[in-house]
């Protein structure tokens, strides 16, 4: 299993969130679902879906940024 892990820099600190799944709409831009909590991450089949998944949202939500992971789970789940 995998899932999308987003990073942001700004000039005090590094936070990571995960893509939790799904979008919003608000004031006529689109947002992707995002959570801190690694329990809401969204979870992927393979990589190449985990991939997909983030290049639709790259290309339509004004908050997805460039600097991402795909991170494999597998071995955190029992």
């Amino acid at each position: 299993m995998y899932r999308l892990k987003f990073i942001y820099n700004d000039s005090t600190a590094t936070r990571t969130e995960y893509y939790s799944g799904g979008t919003y709409q608000f004031q006529g831009e689109k947002y992707a679902c995002i959570s801190g909590s690694l329990s809401n991450a969204k979870l992927f089949k393979s990589h190449k879906s985990a991939e997909s998944e983030y290049n639709k949202l790259n290309s339509s939500c004004v908050n997805v940024p460039n600097d991402y992971e795909i991170e494999n789970c597998s071995s955190h789940i029992l």
